[in-house]
Formats: C-alpha cells, structure tokens, sequence
C-alpha cells in the first residue's frame, strides 16, 4: 500500500515539474512576433507567481503556495492564450498544498 506522505511528496514535486514547464513555455512565447515591453512585464508577473506557489510548497508554507496560485489564476485567467499552460499548474498546485495542509493537521486519537 502507497504511504499518504509519498503521496504528498509526489504531488508537491509534480507540482514544481509542472512550474518549471509554465517557466519554459514563457520562455519559448516571450521572442515570438509581438514582443514587447508589457508582454515582459506580464511574463515576469506569471513567473513571479508560479515560483512563489513553488517556493511556498517546497518549503511548506501553504499559504505562500495558495497565494502565488490564486495570483496565478488572476493572471491565466486574464491572459486566455497562456490560460491554457497556466490552470493546470494552478489546479496542481492547489491540490498539492490541500494534500500537504491536511497532512500537517494533527489527527484526532
């Protein structure tokens, strides 16, 4: 039987690959045609948050993770083209700091 922390821990680290492939998929749409300064600007607040949301989980602060996803949420769900690449990661990294919220709650006897 899969343990509940390795289960956790899967999710926490499934939810930082997937922040690490939000950051290469900005990376590989910032020189498309269009570029500009405002397209940084926004980019860097995307990347800004989906790293807060993985710092906050790697480092067991949920509120940190749940900030930089609702952050990233506002943010996807403005911006309809990266909205596709972004509500995924938001989506994981809500169930991850769910999961790790409620292993760190103490358990009745």
């Amino acid at each position: 039987m899969i343990e509940r922390s390795s289960v956790v821990a899967a999710s926490r680290w499934i939810a930082v690959a997937a922040v690490l492939a939000l950051l290469a998929v900005l990376a590989w749409f910032l020189p498309q045609p269009g570029f500009s300064g405002s397209r940084v600007a926004l980019f860097a607040l995307i990347a800004g948050a989906a790293i807060l949301g993985a710092a906050g989980l790697l480092r067991r602060r949920m509120s940190l993770a749940v900030a930089g996803a609702v952050f990233l949420f506002l943010l996807g769900f403005w911006q309809a083209v990266l909205g596709v690449f972004i509500l995924p990661v938001v989506a994981l990294l809500l169930v991850a700091a769910v999961l790790e919220d409620e292993r760190s709650e103490p358990r009745p006897a």
